[in-house]
């Protein structure tokens, strides 16, 4: 089944469902220094951080140390989406729009609840991101999350008519792999894993000519990530980007020494990959024949 993702920022990209009764409404466990400092990864997520960190190397980018604190804050949110579900969706007919999407908290996650709001650029979106990892564990940044999870309902269609049904995210498993191809898929999640700028082409009505400009909440690109965690729980993966190194004892393990075997093949395939969806349609759906780029392109 094929994962759903958001993009990290709701700039571009809309009826809360029940739950399982035996998951229904957990209260997730406050963080305690314990708990965070006995976490460890499982090999999924192990697996997961390993492509993400292959995946910077063969575009020349350094691998991350994995970090212990942004890893607990990874899955609790992961566990907070799945058991909780903060997502919340307005239903038009059989078509669904977010409302809070997959970076928002529930009042049970043992942290400040907030709503993620899709279409909007806010201080309070950006807030209901950032300051997580420190309300959350010993990690003292900002912290930068890209999301996916399985949807939490679909449409069948049976003797010519069409319903919609839910699904309960906690009896689905996604893999490292699904995740990683959902992000690679996406721009938004694909330039914060390459520490890349994302792009918004747009038409001059005047004079018809094309320029891409770059789009304030993507421009990761001038940052210098330092740490990474992860974190996956059933039907939900997350992964979390920081600016400050490690401190002492939250250092999980450096990072792993794959480096040297990513081939030309993979450094092409990777760069391609990222030239290719780094630069946004114009909204309005005009084509750019011959956009004209920023330099840093």
């Amino acid at each position: 089944m094929r994962a759903w993702h958001i993009l990290i920022s709701a700039l571009f990209w809309g009826v809360p469902f029940f739950q399982s009764e035996s998951l229904c409404a957990q209260t997730l466990h406050p963080q305690t220094s314990l708990e965070e400092s006995t976490h460890t990864l499982s090999k999924e997520e192990e697996t997961l951080v390993d492509l993400i960190n292959r995946f910077r190397v063969s575009l020349g980018k350094s691998s991350l140390p994995v970090v212990r604190s942004l890893s607990f804050v990874a899955r609790t949110h992961a566990r907070d989406l799945v058991l909780n579900e903060p997502d919340t969706y307005e239903r038009v007919e059989n078509h669904f729009f977010s409302v809070c999407n997959v970076h928002s908290w529930s009042e049970r996650s043992g942290t400040h609840p907030c709503c993620y709001r899709s279409n909007e650029n806010s201080e309070a979106n950006r807030e209901c991101m950032y300051e997580k990892p420190r309300e959350l564990s010993s990690y003292l940044g900002k912290g930068f999350e890209i999301i996916a999870s399985f949807q939490p309902f679909r449409s069948v269609t049976s003797n010519g008519e069409e319903r919609i049904e839910k699904l309960d995210r906690s009896t689905l498993q996604m893999s490292a792999e699904e995740a990683f191809r959902d992000w690679r898929e996406s721009p938004g999640h694909l330039v914060l894993m390459a520490n890349e700028t994302l792009y918004q082409e747009d038409v001059d009505a005047r004079t018809g000519r094309c320029t891409a400009y770059p789009i304030a909440d993507f421009k990761t690109r001038d940052m210098e990530f330092k740490a990474i965690g992860v974190g996956i729980y059933r039907g939900a993966s997350a992964a979390w980007f920081g600016k400050l190194p490690p401190k002492e004892g939250d250092l999980l393990y450096e990072s792993p020494p794959f480096s040297l075997e990513v081939s030309s093949t993979e450094k092409r395939q990777a760069r391609g990959e990222v030239s290719k969806r780094r630069i946004l349609p114009p909204r309005g759906g005009e084509k750019c024949e011959n956009p004209i780029l920023p330099k840093s392109l």
